[in-house]
């Protein structure tokens, strides 16, 4: 034996070999050669000839042990423990673990188990734990092909039960491999043999690399990189294998399962590896959703499609469903609308169960729900056949490939609620019953389009009125936009209202500051417009500038900002303009002939207070309808001294000092009778004062003079 192996010469025989130098084998055969019995033999020879045997029989092959450990029982109950201690100890060159119980304060509860029991090679196991306590581990197995090293591999599982295998206490020799198996090794992956394989692809029958998870219905979901596809070269797979409680071999306890392929595309992916050092790869990334299905993520040589991205690796991502449902709008319907507040739209949607496979099996239960409303807004949905409301817990059964037609109806906040434009984007969510991740959205955008608008008007926009009079206009305001609104306009009393009204000093304004109205409502309300008795007669321009509270922006083409322009001509006040005070307008006079004594007894003079209010003035004095010596009777207006006639000869100045209210100036009327006039009724004469220019602006009085009876 010793011979055959140092001498190999290709002939198989027992004979005595020559082993020249020079024939010595250059390649290694793989094995080992041993000697039986080497020397006086005993217990050690023995215990060689065991190890190798071993070797022999298994080809120094891997298998799949695990351990069980309890990092709280070690954390709550050992005493010494402290954050960060390594949970082995390191003794003569080797490890001890910490095994015991975890209620003891141990780390190890259960020590180096046996999960294969094969002499084939098995990597990367990957690990998962149901919600009923249950152990299941994938891992990738050579055993169809071979117990060498560089074969093809496949997929395998098992389901273990370690509670009731025996006690936690540490474990030393591991639990019994036939006690915690409950589903046998089951190959997941197709396994093609070696006589299934083509001559020019002896890699196909590759399957490896796995990644499992559990999810909260106790189903197993298994990824991994599958050589099966020629085409492909590589492509990652994924399987689910429902929750079951049947024990024993896999392909009678297990519902037959599908393989899914994630990918389409030929790429090397989950990084570098060699078929000829199989311990080294990388699992795809996996993880759970919501639901029972996972997320999935690897690297990849191409862009996650059929485009290459020049033999560098990229991260890409797929999420696996286990099931389908589509929400989308009916032929025909827009995912955009606009209304005006307190309006209402409607649209027109479709759910359908598009899940791949026989319509029994995949039918489903699904729930629609409604988020995204915002405050004040209102959605509902409704079966488009029958209009009958569909609320959140309402169930809705499809078959495979079977859909149902419903809307959304969205109404807008009312005009007294709507204050601005907003955007209402609201989500219709279909949902599984039976698996929350089997789920559509769809996304609804409706507009409430807020028109803010004034529109002013006046029944008149020019008044005419004296000093210190008030000129009133009669303002119509009108909402133009659709939701209620309040109106403002400037406060007279700051200075940048006065401003914005244009407003002459100490004129005054009397309008509302702010009025509420509903769409397309109008109101009349009056301005009036105090003119101070000291204003110069002209012509003004107001400006009443009303906006929409509602909108920030003033904009007269927007129509959220309006001004009216009105006109005030102010002309010089009349009334009470020029006043006459006067005692007494009536007096007797005696014909000289007749009079006691000769100091013109005939003649009586009238003293009258002429005062003229508001700003200095010009007065012409005239007595209308007589004329001078007019049977022989004679009237003289007398001015007092310092009061000069004016250039023009027919007016006397009027000059108000400053800080007050009127000037006052005392001019005598003289009147006198003939001598012989008769007695009883005499003269009535007028005395009158009108402001130059302003013949209507004026002043007047009567005077009587009687001729007394003389007997």
């Amino acid at each position: 034996f010793k011979d055959l192996a140092q001498c190999p010469n290709g002939v198989q025989s027992t004979a005595t070999r020559n082993c020249p130098g020079n024939t010595i084998r250059s390649t290694d055969a793989g094995g080992q050669v041993y000697e039986f019995p080497s020397g006086s033999g005993g217990a050690s020879q023995m215990a060689l000839l065991v190890e190798a045997m071993v070797y022999i029989s298994t080809n120094n092959s891997r298998e799949i042990y695990m351990s069980v450990l309890d990092p709280y029982g070690k954390m709550n109950n050992d005493p010494s423990w402290i954050p960060g201690v390594s949970g082995t100890v390191a003794q003569n060159g080797a490890y001890i673990e910490d095994t015991g119980k975890g209620s003891d304060g141990h780390l190890v509860v259960v020590n180096d188990t046996r999960v294969t029991i094969d002499d084939a090679y098995s990597f990367h196991p990957s690990i998962g734990v149901d919600m009923e306590g249950n152990t299941h581990i994938a891992w990738m197995d050579g055993r169809d092909y071979g117990f060498e090293k560089d074969v093809n591999y496949e997929v395998y599982y098992t389901k273990l039960r370690l509670q009731g295998a025996g006690e936690f206490d540490g474990r030393d020799d591991g639990l019994s491999t036939y006690a915690i198996k409950k589903i046998d090794d089951t190959p997941i992956s197709n396994v093609e043999t070696n006589a299934g394989l083509p001559q020019n692809a002896p890699w196909s029958g590759n399957s490896v690399f796995p990644s499992l998870l559990t999810d909260d219905q106790n189903q197993v979901h298994i990824a991994w990189v599958d050589s099966g596809n020629i085409s492909a070269g590589e492509e990652l797979l994924y399987v689910r294998l429902n929750h079951t409680s049947l024990e024993g071999d896999g392909f009678t306890a297990l519902d037959p399962w599908e393989t899914v392929a994630i990918t389409s595309w030929s790429s090397n992916k989950l990084g570098p590896n060699s078929g000829y050092k199989p311990s080294i790869g990388m699992p795809p990334a996996f993880s759970n959703d919501l639901g029972s299905g996972a997320h999935v993520a690897w690297s990849d040589t191409n862009k996650c499609n059929d485009e290459t991205n020049n033999n560098r690796f990229t991260i890409c991502y797929s999420h696996v469903l286990t099931g389908q449902v589509d929400v989308d709008f009916d032929a025909g319907e827009t995912f955009y609308h606009v209304i005006e507040p307190g309006e209402q739209t409607i649209y027109n949607l479709t759910m359908n169960n598009s899940t791949p496979g026989p319509k029994d099996l995949v039918a489903d239960s699904y729930g629609l729900n409604i988020t995204g409303v915002p405050s004040n807004w209102t959605a509902t949905l409704f079966f488009a056949d029958n209009h009958t409301a569909i609320f959140p817990d309402t169930e809705i059964f499809l078959e495979g490939g079977e859909s149902i037609r419903f809307y959304l109806r969205v109404r807008a906040p009312s005009i007294y609620q709507a204050n601005a434009d907003e955007l209402a984007e609201i989500r219709v969510e279909a949902k599984s019953y039976k698996d929350p991740a089997i789920r559509s959205e769809i996304t609804t955008l409706t507009l409430m389009d807020v028109v803010h608008g004034i529109a002013l008007d006046a029944s008149h926009s020019v008044a005419d009125v004296e000093q210190g009079q008030t000129a009133i206009f009669s303002i119509t305001i009108t909402n133009t936009g659709n939701v209620a609104d309040t109106f403002l306009f400037w406060d007279p009393q700051t200075l940048e209202g006065r401003q914005e009204w244009l407003l002459p000093f100490a004129w005054d304004v009397n309008f509302p500051l702010s009025v509420q109205l509903d769409p397309k409502q109008s109101v009349t309300k009056n301005l009036e417009i105090n003119v101070p008795t000291s204003e110069d007669p002209g012509a003004f321009v107001i400006l009443l500038k009303g906006w929409s509270a509602g909108e920030p922006v003033k904009s007269v083409e927007k129509g959220t900002y309006d001004i009216l322009e009105l006109g005030v001509f102010v002309s010089i006040r009349s009334s009470n303009n020029i006043v006459f005070n006067i005692t007494d307008q009536m007096a007797i006079v005696t014909p000289a002939p007749y009079a006691p004594n000769a100091l013109d007894p005939n003649c009586h003079v009238f003293e009258i207070e002429v005062e003229k209010y508001f700003d200095t003035g010009d007065l012409v004095f005239t007595t209308p309808g007589t004329t001078e010596n007019e049977d022989n009777w004679t009237t003289e207006v007398i001015f007092p001294n310092g009061l000069n006639l004016n250039p023009d000869g027919v007016s006397y100045p009027w000059v108000l000092m400053s800080g007050d209210d009127y000037r006052m100036h005392v001019v005598k009327v003289k009147i006198c009778a003939p001598d012989d006039a008769p007695a009883g009724l005499g003269k009535a004469v007028t005395i009158k004062a009108n402001l130059k220019g302003y013949p209507k602006i004026s002043a007047a009085k009567i005077l009587q003079v009687d001729v007394d009876h003389v007997y």
